[in-house]
């Protein structure tokens, strides 16, 4: 069985939905809770899913832990964390008893090419080191050299790129892309989670050709024990069904071998987030 690594719940009556920003947010305006996923995550053979928060607060978190105390369909949460906090080393010692997988603090929200590398972010990632917990990287184009520059200086310490690392705006900037990844391939402690894509058709100029030039190029040189499958849902729905984008990645990794699929789908998001 498999194990959705990535995705988000709110209640369309809750205030939370509010500092939600999409441009086609009406479409999304009801409620996505476990209950309306499971029949999607039932039918196409994944036995749980990890909730991820994608509003930067602690209300967040808690809102996603409670879900996942009530539903077991969630294996538990990847968590927003403030690395730049004078309180980041507390925060995480309150978290290290509950369901919490791992933590992101999206580089997105800051506009400076240097942000990954700041003193702040660092001193943040050595806390988080120290319980063990993975990192999730979100980051734009032009912080993405910085990122390169942190997770070799982190080299040690768990990272999971999102997004397949980054979004190119178009298919003249995918050699600049691969470049930047295949330099990243050669740490063994940094992942990649198969996550975004719809976005990229979305928001990008990038085609299906594109994404499956992508996946392909990923699986490459990383290897099929160093990438995660990861939804989005509900926001992939904004491009296609829950199954139709779990088959087109399904359908890309199949190529390889069923091994390919047992890892990427299931026993590399065990080893990164639950196994740890």
């Amino acid at each position: 069985m498999y194990i959705d690594s990535h995705q988000y719940f709110w209640e369309s009556s809750n205030s939370r939905l509010e500092k939600l920003s999409h441009k086609n947010l009406d479409s999304l305006k009801k409620d996505h809770l476990p209950h309306d996923s499971l029949v999607n995550l039932v039918n196409n053979s994944f036995s749980s899913c990890i909730a991820t928060a994608h509003i930067s607060s602690e209300e967040e978190n808690q809102y996603l832990l409670d879900l996942a105390h009530k539903n077991e369909i969630i294996a538990g949460v990847i968590a927003w964390i403030d690395l730049t906090s004078l309180t980041v080393g507390q925060k995480i010692n309150a978290y290290n008893p509950l369901n919490v997988l791992g933590f992101r603090d999206s580089f997105l929200r800051h506009d400076s090419a240097h942000y990954p590398m700041s003193k702040e972010v660092i001193r943040g990632l050595v806390l988080i080191s120290e319980y063990k917990y993975p990192f999730e990287v979100e980051a734009s184009p032009k912080q993405f050299p910085a990122v390169v520059n942190l997770l070799y200086l982190r080299s040690r310490q768990t990272f999971v790129l999102n997004n397949m690392g980054y979004w190119p705006r178009s298919s003249q900037y995918l050699p600049a892309w691969k470049t930047m990844m295949k330099a990243l391939s050669d740490l063994p402690n940094v992942y990649v989670k198969l996550n975004g894509w719809y976005k990229f058709k979305l928001e990008t100029d990038l085609n299906t050709a594109d994404i499956e030039e992508m996946i392909g190029f990923v699986i490459e040189h990383f290897g099929i024990k160093r990438i995660l499958y990861g939804s989005d849902w509900p926001y992939s729905n904004l491009d296609s069904s829950f199954k139709e984008q779990f088959k087109f990645v399904h359908d890309i990794v199949a190529q390889h071998s069923d091994e390919a699929l047992s890892f990427i789908f299931q026993k590399n998001i065990e080893k990164v987030y639950i196994k740890k």
